[in-house]
């Protein structure tokens, strides 16, 4: 390698290049004993052959970055369905590929983003970020512990910091069975969702009416 260095590259695709090329263990040799030996020089996998250049730091860093950027590029692309959790939590959105909202629903190709569907993507993502919404379901402890493992990540191994992780998300969690069965006094108290609608409905509730205005009418 020192010979080569010092001699010069010879050009690739020199008839003095192996014409059997190199096999993936010289290939790796090769990989290995540049970038242990050689820090100023990098390789680049070629057909057959391995080209060895000069270290160009800034063009290393830009290439780098670039990977990086297509790579997070694709990790938000695959997000999917994860969103919707963010918004609940209040969580960025920023993200988001808008070009999701902007298929023909017939043919699955991506129309022109308009300023229109921007603008209005802006607005929805200032309301919900920093503004978690409140979670409310029935019997849902299965179903929390579910999301949290499906789109948060791994189960903590208690319950009590399973709970504070939640609540960390998601502040404001109501489950209608609690509400329903809690400190009633019934040694069996109805919790389905159709025997509590049932007594709901049979339960007298004052009429709220409220006045329409048109938009039209100038007050005096």
């Amino acid at each position: 390698m020192n010979d080569y260095l010092l001699l010069g590259p010879v050009e690739l695709g020199s008839k003095e290049i192996n014409p059997e090329g190199l096999s993936k263990y010289e290939k790796f040799l090769v990989h290995q004993i540049i970038r242990q030996d050689y820090p100023q020089l990098i390789t680049i996998p070629r057909r057959g052959a391995i080209q060895v250049s000069a270290l160009d730091e800034a063009r290393e860093a830009a290439i780098v970055k670039s990977k990086m950027r297509d790579i997070q590029g694709r990790i938000y692309r695959q997000i999917g369905f994860r969103w919707v959790i963010e918004a609940l939590a209040g969580q960025s959105l920023r993200h988001i590929d808008l070009a999701t909202f902007t298929t023909d629903p017939q043919t699955g190709d991506t129309m022109p983003i308009s300023f229109d569907v921007k603008s209005r993507f802006q607005r929805c993502q200032a309301l919900l970020e920093g503004r978690p919404r409140p979670i409310i379901g029935h019997n849902m402890f299965l179903d929390l512990v579910y999301l949290y493992k499906t789109f948060i990540g791994l189960l903590p191994d208690k319950v009590a910091d399973f709970a504070a992780k939640l609540h960390e998300l998601f502040p404001v969690i109501v489950d209608t069975k609690y509400l329903a069965t809690h400190k009633c006094g019934d040694i069996n108290p109805m919790s389905s969702l159709q025997q509590l609608a049932e007594k709901m409905d049979r339960q007298k509730t004052p009429l709220i009416s409220t006045e329409m205005a048109d938009r039209t009418v100038i007050p005096d």
